[in-house]
């Protein structure tokens, strides 16, 4: 039974089809390219065949986002500027996490310890807020679901048919 996986029927990244069983119970595929001419097989165990589909789906999901990145992709000069606002973008969370604890904390008992402690966490919030600020504005869209999506498949069993 032929099956498209991929959703559509007409794309400009080609698709992926369901076409039988090998005799060891590994499920093929078949690969088309955007013309419809078959650019491969592959097969993989039967319990890979959700994982693999996903994954595939995703990639193909934010395929143009990632083909229209490309081509439009920034200049050498605009990544020494984005790597500059890379850093600023992780490290100025972090330093406003650690300082407002350290400033604020004032009274009480173990006033050293409570500062440290807060500026320490506070640092480490501002960090993690910093990095996820940083990939949502410095990452193309659908590079996170997109390299997901890549990991996945290279976990799996696949081997050409």
């Amino acid at each position: 039974m032929v099956q498209g996986v991929s959703g559509q029927s007409n794309n400009n990244f080609g698709t992926i089809n369901r076409i039988g069983t090998t005799t060891d119970g590994r499920i093929i595929y078949e690969l088309k390219d955007p013309e419809g001419n078959t650019s491969g097989r592959v097969s993989l165990p039967q319990t890979d065949c959700d994982r693999f589909e996903k994954a595939y789906n995703d990639i193909l999901s934010v395929a143009p986002q990632m083909s229209e990145y490309m081509k439009n992709k920034p200049t050498p000069e605009e990544m020494k500027k984005r790597k500059k606002l890379s850093k600023l973008l992780v490290l100025g969370p972090a330093a406003i996490g650690a300082l407002i604890p350290a400033i604020v904390i004032k009274k009480g008992k173990h006033v050293e310890l409570k500062q440290v402690l807060f500026t320490i966490g506070g640092f480490i919030a501002g960090l993690v807020g910093g990095i996820n600020l940083n990939k949502a504005i410095m990452l193309p869209p659908g590079a996170t679901k997109f390299t997901k999506a890549t990991q996945e498949l290279s976990k799996l069993d696949i081997k050409a048919a």
